[in-house]
């Protein structure tokens, strides 16, 4: 957020001193071209990320057999990043 902001106040400065030396449409049309440029990268980016599967099917399929062998109202004793996924495929509460 901090460097959102930051980059808004460049442009904002960057707009003031275009304005003084050319016109306003000038102006407006080089901070467009110069907020597209520095936002291409970032969506880029955002577009290409893939977000890794927290497990393998393997490990789902072994967490489908615990769902048989437990109760429901059984507890699982589980890292943070796994407590959803684990009561999701398991259908067992989690002690996190």
């Amino acid at each position: 957020p901090v460097m959102a902001l930051g980059f808004g106040f460049l442009l904002s400065e960057f707009k003031a001193i275009l304005v003084k030396k050319y016109s306003q449409l000038t102006s407006n049309v080089c901070i467009v071209f110069a907020t597209i440029l520095t936002l291409a990268p970032v969506f880029i980016h955002i577009y290409n990320y893939k977000a890794p599967t927290v497990f393998s099917q393997n490990e789902a399929s072994l967490l489908n057999q615990l769902k048989n062998i437990a109760n429901r109202e059984d507890y699982v004793v589980t890292w943070w990043d796994y407590g959803y996924p684990v009561r999701y495929y398991s259908d067992v509460k989690t002690l996190v």
